[in-house]
C-alpha cells in the first residue's frame, strides 16, 4: 500500500472509511472544476449511497484500480484515481482520472504528489503507458501534466457540452 506524510499531509490509499469525505470531494470537484471533469456534478449529486460505496470498493486492494486521497488533520482534501485496462492485450495501459485539490491546499505540489503516486503504483502493477484527458482549456492541468512527463498525443473535438458549449480535449501519454 502506497502512503507518504509531508508536511502534515498525508496521501494514501482511499478505504471504505472515507466514503462520506470522498463522496463530498468528488462532488466539490464536480461543482467547482467542470472543465476538469467528463462527469457532471448534477448526475453525480443523484447517484445512490451505493454508487458512491461501490466506487470506493472498486478502488481498495484492487490491480485494477487505485484511489488516492490526501488528508489533512482528518479531512480529504486531494484525490486522484488510477485505472488499469482490463483486456488481455491492453492490460499495459492505465488511464489517470479525477486530479483535484481544494483551493487553500493548492500552490504546494500537492496534486504533482498525487499524480506521482497514481505513477508508482502503475509501475508497480507493470504498466508501460499512462494516459489521460485534459481539456485544451485548462492550462493548469496541462502544465502539471506535462512536468510529470506526459505529452499531448492528440486533440478530441467536441468531447464535452458544457452549458451547450462543446469543447476539445488533449488526451496526453506518459510511458512508464
Amino acid at each position: 500500500m502506497l502512503h507518504s506524510e509531508q508536511n502534515g499531509i498525508t496521501v494514501r490509499e482511499v478505504r471504505e472509511s472515507d466514503l462520506a469525505q470522498y463522496r463530498d470531494l468528488r462532488l466539490e470537484a464536480l461543482k467547482t472544476a467542470p472543465l476538469a471533469f467528463g462527469a457532471d456534478y448534477q448526475e453525480s449529486l443523484a447517484l445512490p449511497g451505493s454508487a458512491w460505496l461501490e466506487r470506493v470498493r472498486q478502488n481498495v486492494n484492487n490491480h485494477f484500480a487505485a484511489l488516492f486521497v490526501a488528508e489533512q488533520n482528518g479531512v480529504l482534501i486531494g484525490m486522484t484515481g488510477v485505472r488499469r485496462d482490463y483486456g488481455m492485450k491492453s492490460q499495459h495501459n492505465a488511464t489517470v482520472w479525477g486530479v483535484y485539490v481544494r483551493s487553500h491546499a493548492r500552490a504546494n505540489g500537492l496534486a504533482g504528489t498525487l499524480l506521482a503516486h497514481s505513477m508508482l503504483w502503475a509501475q508497480q502493477m507493470g504498466i508501460a503507458r499512462l494516459e489521460l484527458k485534459v481539456s485544451t482549456q485548462n492550462s493548469s492541468a496541462l502544465n502539471l501534466y506535462t512536468k510529470a512527463g506526459f505529452e499531448i498525443a492528440g486533440t478530441l473535438h467536441g468531447t464535452l457540452r458544457i452549458a451547450d458549449q462543446l469543447l476539445d480535449e488533449y488526451i496526453l501519454e506518459r510511458r512508464l
